[in-house]
């Protein structure tokens, strides 16, 4: 055979490049494979061969002939940007950072390699990094549409709604028909009570491209919030017909699944779980969509489901209790007894009443219940009083200017209300940790603590998924003990120093007794009792929570004692309570 010559390398080259811009795959790959074995020592050939591996869907493969590449010519930087990119899209994005962080420095590969960069942190969680990161490739690239909404997207994980906004609307005006940016866009705006302007977003992102994944995903999840059960069931189908393993959109969908189509969805999950990898977070939504339906259908191996669905979300979310027990310590050690509260103006409205608990404790139903009234706005999971603490506190002491710089910061992030409004609803859970600091801030804040059975409470934790980071010790028994732990702790340093303050409700009693209940919570808010209030369900006011199915239906006791009935599922739990703390076990 004789010598290959560079003119007959480039044609060999220029051919395959036009069989994979064709989308010509297999004799793209069979191409690529014949040059690669004629030329085993150039870069650009195994690079190749890895580009049409991956276009193959065969991503051990194709990562293999970049690594090839790269070692055959170190500085060859489109291979790297190839890895990086797949190694991203199967999850690894750990092992992108460490090969995108020197390439960053280098000017011909900067902008690039920033971009794959933001997007890899943003895998690993590390929404300040990415931020960080996409900032910067934007001080070089200011006009970028799809920088401004991948740092969107990053400032939406630390709770920067207002922030996040800004970067959207700044891409959209750059690019009116960007999809991307107009189904990210539509979260903020939700969050800052534009629930029409949120849902008409999505209806454009949709409009333009009408197989948007993940403009159908936010679709269904606020057509569920907003009490549309039917057209989400239809979203959510949509988005499966495109995506059949869409693990959240599975999970969703079996949450508004019956008894008759459980089998079917169950195949369509059974199918997803052969082709999906064993141990990321996607399994985990499928195995939780799995359990759900085989405990409808009164299957007995659904815990398994249940046990596979907890044991792989922990691996991805791990939950720091040794920083949580620190800093419940500390906010107990920074107000030893209420001081003196901030200066109370009677004439500012609407009165906050604050809603909280453990989590899954009924806090969205007592919302719903109250919300029913026409004088009372719900803010949903409003994390301005925890966003502050967070960024402030805790501090030695907590003072009375810190309270009043809490204030302050919290009016300023309230949604605009309509001028009949008198009371607002603020159902964060995680607030019990600061009821203190909350009643300084806010002389005349109404506090209703929600109390359910623990054992209640934590079934319904452990058989639920939660996207909230601040749920993660959900997914590990012997850390939500943990939590519980805190929880009495706080609680009974708080009754000590508010005491009559802070109002109980009783789980049993709310769902018990849905009249009498709803007529109690009007008199702690200081209203006239309406009807509506006993008839939640018919509330159509925005749900956000994992409850948001539930809530739709008519108060009932169902779910009391379930904990109890299934507290073999719970031994770890239950091993880790501190028995001082929880003295009614």
């Amino acid at each position: 055979m004789g010598r290959i010559t560079m003119a007959e390398a480039r044609q060999t080259a220029q051919d395959i490049e036009r069989l994979l811009g064709t989308n010509d795959i297999k004799p793209a790959l069979k191409a690529a494979k014949a040059a690669r074995r004629t030329h085993p020592r150039n870069a650009f050939f195994a690079n190749l061969l890895g580009v049409a591996h991956s276009r193959a869907g065969n991503a051990k493969l194709a990562i293999s002939e970049f690594r090839q590449a790269v070692r055959l010519r170190p500085g060859y930087f489109e291979p790297q940007r190839n890895l990086a990119g797949l190694l991203i899209q199967n999850g690894r994005a750990g092992e992108a950072i460490k090969l995108l962080a020197p390439l960053t420095k280098r000017i011909t590969a900067s902008g690039d390699a920033l971009r794959l960069l933001a997007l890899a942190q943003l895998q690993t969680g590390d929404a300040p990094a990415a931020e960080e990161t996409a900032t910067r490739f934007l001080e070089a690239h200011p006009d970028t549409p799809d920088m401004l909404n991948l740092r969107g997207v990053a400032r939406v994980a630390q709770l920067r709604h207002s922030d996040a906004l800004r970067d959207y609307e700044a891409a959209l005006a750059l690019r009116p028909d960007m999809a991307d940016a107009l189904a990210n866009r539509a979260h903020p705006l939700l969050l800052s009570g534009r629930e029409g302007d949120a849902l008409h977003a999505l209806e454009q992102a949709l409009a333009l491209q009408p197989g948007h994944v993940n403009a159908l995903h936010r679709y269904g999840v606020q057509l569920v919030q907003i009490g549309r059960l039917d057209d989400a069931r239809d979203a959510f189908r949509r988005l499966i017909a495109i995506a059949p393993t869409h693990g959240e959109a599975l999970r969703e969908l079996s949450a508004l699944t019956d008894q008759t189509d459980a089998p079917a969805l169950l195949k369509q999950i059974d199918q997803a779980k052969q082709v999906s990898r064993p141990n990321d977070i996607n399994r985990a939504q499928l195995e939780f969509a799995d359990y759900r339906l085989r405990a409808l259908i009164g299957d007995r191996g659904a815990g398994q489901s249940l046990t596979k669905a907890n044991m792989i979300s922990r691996k991805h979310r791990p939950w720091n209790a040794q920083d949580a027990e620190r800093g419940a310590a500390a906010l107990i050690k920074s107000m030893p007894c209420l001081p003196p509260p901030v200066p109370a103006d009677e004439t500012e409205h609407p009165r906050p009443i604050f809603i909280l608990g453990l989590p899954r404790s009924g806090t969205t139903l007592t919302e719903q219940v109250l919300t029913a009234h026409p004088k009372v706005h719900g803010l949903g999971e409003f994390t301005a009083a925890e966003t502050w603490m967070q960024a402030h506190g805790p501090r030695a002491a907590f003072t009375t200017d810190d309270a009043a710089r809490l204030a302050k910061s919290y009016r300023a992030a309230l949604p605009e209300t309509p001028p009949d409004i008198t009371r607002l609803t603020d159902k964060l859970p995680g607030n019990f940790r600061i009821i203190g600091h909350i009643l300084t801030a806010f002389p005349n804040a109404i506090i209703l603590h929600v109390r359910r059975d623990p054992l209640d409470v934590a079934w319904s934790l452990w058989r639920n998924w939660f996207s909230n980071p601040g749920l993660n010790f959900a997914f590990d028994q012997t850390v939500m003990a943990r939590y519980f732990n805190i929880y009495a702790r706080l609680m009974q340093h708080w009754q000590k120093t508010a005491g009559e303050r802070i109002h109980h409700l009783e789980y049993t009693a709310l769902v018990g007794d849905i009249d009498a209940s709803s007529r109690r919570l009007a008199a702690l808010a200081g209203l006239d009792w309406t009807p509506g209030m006993a008839r939640p369900e018919r509330n159509s006011a925005l749900v956000r929570t994992a409850s948001q199915a539930e809530v739709r239906a008519p108060v009932h006791t169902g779910s009391v004692g379930l904990g109890h009935e299934n507290s073999d599922h719970l031994s770890d739990f239950f091993a880790g309570l501190d028995r001082t703390l929880w003295k009614d076990l």
